[in-house]
């Protein structure tokens, strides 16, 4: 393996250069979502399309030279970063399975998107999601060898250089464009060991150069995207909310009853006709 292969990585996992945040609105996720639930890549959507309605959103963004904001400014608002593998299994026809946990098998199908993103977390309903920049690796690959670990960039690299390994692999910015981060993201290409290892360099580029790119004369737009959800499990035969309606996972208010009320009140019955037979007065037959 090459040498500047370990020093790729360790560049990717450093944290960019902090600055002043915002406030952030609270982001407690629904009781109905497991903490362990892993977060589910989305093709990404533009921050400001996807909360619309909603109230929680950044003052400014800096999408060209005539911003009223810095680059540095926009970002305060999402103040997390972190590093995310999501591997699925493919299956004969061509659908995405349910996240794949564990070795590949002989002769399988398999996608695993990499995202490297700064971000924020926001919850509409119940779902929690992902927001914010960075850059996507994703690898379509097939594998001619049984107990593969492809739950990482380096270990595809690994298995692709011994052969085991086959398949394309797409490199693609989130929220990021400017002639600066043109030039570095790579065109798709084989999956190979060397691909791999120039896309991780691409990446740890455009990371480095996010804060300092006004500085040295470089053009770099930012539109933060909503790329990642996790959502509760509805269960069968309720069908999911939509935005604004009544939640049918929340606990039901306990002074709410089960039996409708009746909107005609019910007649009281009349009193049944007395049945006791009445008597004449007494006296004497006239």
């Amino acid at each position: 393996m090459k040498p500047g292969w370990a020093a790729s990585l360790s560049l990717l996992v450093l944290v960019l250069p902090s600055c002043k945040q915002a406030a952030m609105p609270g982001v407690l996720a629904p009781d109905t979502i497991s903490a362990s639930q892993t977060y589910d890549p989305i093709d990404p959507v533009s921050f400001w399309d996807f909360f619309v309605d909603e109230e929680a959103v950044p003052p400014c963004r800096a999408l060209d030279d005539d911003s009223s904001c810095s680059v540095a400014e926009t970002l305060a608002n999402f103040p997390n970063d972190a590093t995310q593998v999501s591997v699925f299994k493919v299956s004969a026809g061509g659908s995405v399975d349910a996240p794949f946990v564990g070795l590949a098998s002989r002769g399988e199908a398999y996608r695993v998107i990499v995202d490297y993103v700064k971000y924020r977390t926001d919850v509409v309903e119940n779902c929690v999601y992902r927001s914010g920049i960075g850059v996507r690796m994703r690898a379509d690959l097939r594998t001619s060898k049984s107990k593969l670990d492809i739950s990482s960039p380096i270990s595809i690299g690994t298995g692709a250089e011994l052969g085991h390994i086959s398949g394309s692999l797409r490199f693609e910015t989130i929220g990021l464009s400017g002639k600066m981060v043109t030039t570095l993201v790579p065109i798709p290409s084989q999956i190979s060991a060397e691909s791999i290892q120039k896309a991780m360099e691409a990446a740890a580029s455009i990371k480095a150069n996010i804060y300092n790119a006004t500085a040295k004369g470089l053009d770099v737009f930012v539109e933060p995207q909503v790329f990642a959800e996790k959502c509760a499990e509805v269960p069968p035969g309720i069908d999911p909310p939509s935005r604004g309606a009544v939640d049918p996972l929340q606990p039901k208010d306990p002074l709410q009853t089960d039996t409708p009320e009746d909107p005609t009140p019910s007649e009281t019955p009349p009193n049944p006709p007395d049945s006791t037979p009445t008597t004449s007065p007494e006296g004497p037959p006239s």
